[in-house]
């Protein structure tokens, strides 16, 4: 069996819902991934200070959401971060918004574990596919 790229990898899992954020971190830990877990967006930057991530995942509610602010920070400070924006509903706006950011794809609600999984492998694989947002 082919180790995953998600093995060791440290991701920042932010999401206000309980729920979602278990849920999402509980997938990344069956593959072997070290989880820090923040509620929102000071939560988050309060890990980013003590820490270094390889990914972060975001449950963001709409284009105005703090999730694109949290990403580009974070982007800035660490240009190979690897983002993964899960979201119900983004408009067209929103989406131009993030399409020049790196790394970034969009994981669209609701969605099963392995469309996760998936999703973030092929953004450590290097997928020129999924190098911008609205891949």
């Amino acid at each position: 069996m082919t180790a995953s790229p998600l093995n060791l990898r440290v991701a920042l899992v932010v999401a206000e819902h309980v729920g979602i954020r278990e849920m999402v971190c509980w997938i990344l830990e069956s593959r072997n991934c070290v989880v820090q877990r923040a509620r929102d967006r000071p939560e988050a930057l309060e890990l980013a200070a003590a820490g270094i991530f390889d990914l972060l995942i975001e449950s963001i509610g709409t284009a105005h959401d703090d999730g694109i602010a949290l990403a580009e920070e974070l982007l800035e400070k660490w240009p190979a971060l690897k983002v993964l924006l899960i979201t119900g509903k983004f408009d067209d706006a929103g989406r131009a918004s993030v399409a020049n950011l790196p790394n970034v794809r969009f994981l669209w609600k609701p969605f099963d574990p392995t469309e996760l999984i998936e999703a973030v492998e092929q953004l450590f694989a290097g997928n020129p596919k999924i190098r911008t947002a609205d891949a």
